[in-house]
């Protein structure tokens, strides 16, 4: 089976890859989303971070707990058709650890960077995927800036439409929807360490010594960029 869907992939997206994966674990997220808001009734609030944040209360696994959590279905089902459109083709070429990596990492950046610099009115928290959907989205860009001559024409197209839709979906919620509770700077800082990431994870250019740079680059960009949000949340009231 594995066999038969590499072959099927190699013939959309080639030859930027000689092997393809499953995307595993993009389903079983996809998967785990709906389950915890369907079929567990929990308080939402006992594993998320908090707005303004609490170095009381925000222990460091809500960061990636929140990450499974949506407020209602139409929050739900938005960041989970994104999940899939983004999620399913990176997995697909990348594999599932580089999947991780990324989302997971963009994901606690967005969220530390959203409490860092930005407050609502009254106590509120952080929850949902969108900061995971919009660390792979980032890290589209890197990799059609890096790698665009090594890949297909079909993934050029969907590296392209994703971030597009990113795009449209963040414009949408400024100016039509106008709901104060997008997570704006989150989903920003989020993209922006996805691509880094991505740069450190995924640099396959074909010269080595620019490669070689462009990988120091990154990796000092990300830690610099996670590094800057700890002074800010730690200057925030208990």
């Amino acid at each position: 089976m594995r066999d038969e869907f590499g072959s099927w992939v190699s013939f959309i997206v080639p030859p930027y890859k000689k092997k393809y994966k499953l995307p595993v674990l993009c389903l079983l997220t996809f998967v785990a989303n709906i389950v915890l808001y369907y079929a567990f009734t929990i308080d939402k609030s006992d594993y998320s971070p908090f707005l303004p944040p609490s170095r009381e209360i925000d222990e460091w696994w809500k960061y990636i707990s929140s990450m499974f959590l949506h407020i209602d279905e139409i929050h739900l089902w938005m960041n989970l058709s994104m999940l899939l459109l983004v999620g399913i083709p990176f997995e697909v070429i990348h594999g599932s650890v580089r999947w991780i990596i990324v989302s997971f990492v963009g994901g606690v950046t967005g969220i530390l960077y959203e409490q860092a610099l930005f407050h609502m009115d009254g106590r509120s928290y952080l929850l949902g995927s969108s900061v995971a959907v919009y660390s792979l989205g980032g890290s589209y860009l890197s990799t059609l800036l890096l790698n665009y001559n090594q890949m297909g024409k079909v993934f050029v197209l969907l590296s392209c439409l994703s971030l597009i839709i990113l795009i449209f979906q963040t414009v949408v919620d400024s100016t039509i929807i106008r709901t104060g509770r997008v997570a704006h700077i989150a989903h920003t800082s989020s993209f922006l360490q996805g691509f880094l990431v991505n740069g450190v994870v995924g640099v396959n250019i074909v010269n080595e010594r620019l490669d070689t740079i462009l990988f120091f680059l990154c990796l000092i960009s990300s830690f610099t960029l996670i590094l800057a949000s700890l002074p800010l949340f730690l200057l925030q009231p208990i």
